[in-house]
């Protein structure tokens, strides 16, 4: 009888230093069948960001258990691929529960070049931690760049991932349209707010509390879709929400913050997200960031919003995330007759005032 496959199988690649000094190995992994985990984890090359081959393999071990166990404080996301040729299912899920799981929605690779491209954003502006390998995303020790206290770099920063095209685009991939031109049932307008999260370690004390995205303003027949770009495990954290909770409302804001109190009676959803992987939710549904313990990885991940066209849009929706630059500041590099310039300008809108500019 042939050995069975062991459940994953490690790949070492040793780079040139830059500055001439000593090359560096680098670790990457493919998980097999045998492993157990879903098979959306399975056959692709991803990295561990680990440089030593024990560690390498205590972190896919890692992995590997989180993936076939879960999380003990809550149960994981509810597949509803088999809901993606039937609206009236779809929509009834929809309702029900406040989000929408669809694992492998999107070609990893179309979010993969997001991914290279946001961090090479962020190694232009000093993020990354010197040596490493770009795509592993290690954040350079002592440095945090994070959007509640946002000083000269992060503007500039953020401004130059906000005019990256690839992360323009990905909103309007058709996987994603198609989805949500089944649940909204009409012409769909995509916010061109687009947010990029880039979640550095040890940020927990800037970790997004339980809220929700609508507040008064625009329509609360708003969808978020979340996605991560690239793996998100247990120790970069990722989203999670509360289920059903988009029911109870609008519910009261704590003075001075987003938090919101959805009370103890409400199951969080969470599991382990694969590039490609999408979670959609309602404008109304309490979700929070879960803490990024891995010690050194950034979690990027993205949000994009869509509501009806035939609704009233908030007027911030239509402005750059943060409104530190404007459109034609953004768009500077952009071929002038690019589709993707100004889009929703040729749109039929309601827009009221800002409520919160």
């Amino acid at each position: 009888m042939l050995p069975s496959r062991p459940p994953f199988e490690l790949h070492a690649q040793t780079v040139p230093s830059p500055d001439g000094g000593e090359a560096q190995t680098y670790y990457s992994y493919t998980l097999h069948p045998e492993s157990g985990v879903p098979a959306q984890w399975c056959g692709r090359l991803r990295t561990t960001g680990c440089r030593n081959e024990a560690a390498a393999k205590r972190f896919v071990r890692q992995r590997i258990e989180e993936l076939v166990r879960g999380a003990p404080d809550t149960r994981p996301w509810s597949d509803c691929s088999a809901l993606l040729d039937d609206p009236e299912r779809l929509r009834g899920a929809a309702a029900e529960r406040g989000y929408l799981f669809f694992p492998g929605l999107l070609p990893a690779d179309a979010v993969l070049e997001v991914r290279r491209d946001v961090l090479g954003v962020l190694r232009d502006h000093g993020a990354l931690a010197d040596g490493s390998e770009t795509n592993a995303g290690i954040a350079r020790p002592g440095l945090v760049l994070e959007g509640s206290k946002p000083d000269e770099q992060y503007r500039a920063y953020y401004n130059k991932v906000l005019s990256v095209h690839s992360f323009n685009a990905l909103p309007h991939h058709p996987c994603i349209m198609g989805v949500v031109q089944q649940l909204l049932g009409e012409t769909v307008l995509v916010h061109p707010r687009h947010i990029c999260h880039a979640i550095f370690p040890g940020l927990e004390t800037f970790k997004t509390p339980p809220h929700h995205d609508f507040s008064v303003g625009g329509t609360p027949h708003t969808w978020t879709v979340w996605l991560p770009l690239g793996d998100c495990d247990s120790a970069l954290g990722g989203v999670m929400l509360a289920e059903g909770s988009h029911a109870d409302g609008l519910l009261p804001v704590v003075e001075g913050s987003i938090w919101v109190d959805p009370g103890t009676e409400r199951s969080w959803a969470w599991s382990p997200m694969a590039a490609g992987d999408v979670v959609m939710f309602h404008s109304l549904a309490v979700h929070q960031g879960r803490d990024n313990t891995s010690g050194d990885r950034i979690r990027l991940a993205a949000s994009f919003r869509y509501q009806p066209v035939s609704e009233p849009v908030d007027a911030a929706a239509l402005a750059p995330q943060h409104h530190y630059a404007e459109w034609d500041e953004l768009y500077a590099d952009w071929p002038p007759d690019d589709p993707l310039r100004y889009y929703w300008r040729d749109l039929p809108l309601q827009i009221q005032p800002s409520v919160h500019p």
